[in-house]
């Protein structure tokens, strides 16, 4: 059966990349590609994730780095909000959203903000500032925080 499955995954990924357009960008300004030998788009920390969320808008990249810095904080958090809600429930959680939650721009803006004041978490995991941001900007009440650990908020 695994065998059967591996044939079929590569079969897929041997179909999807010769789906693939053969035009593209000019030899001299290849576009990222998440099949080169080294990622086109390291996010290992903080900084790495605002300068991806930065993008200029007039980059070619601009729509494929919103969408991975966008998808990035919603994976981060979404993990924690899952995290939590086995391990121990809801009590241990460290981020309450609003019941009016903020779009994924909207906080894509924020963290961008909140970045520009507490620049020095941007050495720190990408995953750590994200935390840092949703715990310092959604806080839990305290009956539901007081059993924290792990590092402090920024």
């Amino acid at each position: 059966m695994r065998i059967a499955l591996t044939g079929l995954a590569l079969a897929v990924i041997a179909g999807t990349a010769a789906a693939q357009p053969a035009s593209g960008p000019p030899a001299s300004s290849p576009a990222p590609s998440l099949l080169a030998g080294k990622p086109a788009y390291d996010i290992s920390t903080f900084g790495d994730l605002i300068r991806l969320c930065t993008t200029d808008r007039n980059a070619a990249t601009f729509e494929t780095s919103l969408g991975l810095c966008a998808g990035y904080i919603s994976g981060v958090l979404d993990f924690h909000l899952v995290d939590t809600g086995w391990s121990g429930g809801r009590h241990n959680r460290r981020v309450c959203l609003p019941m009016e939650r903020p779009t994924r721009l909207e906080t894509i803006q924020l963290l961008i903000a909140w970045d520009s004041t507490n620049a020095r978490f941007n050495s720190e995991p990408a995953a750590d500032g994200v935390m840092r941001y949703f715990m310092k900007t959604y806080p839990c009440p305290r009956a539901r925080s007081a059993l924290q650990t792990g590092k402090p908020p920024g």
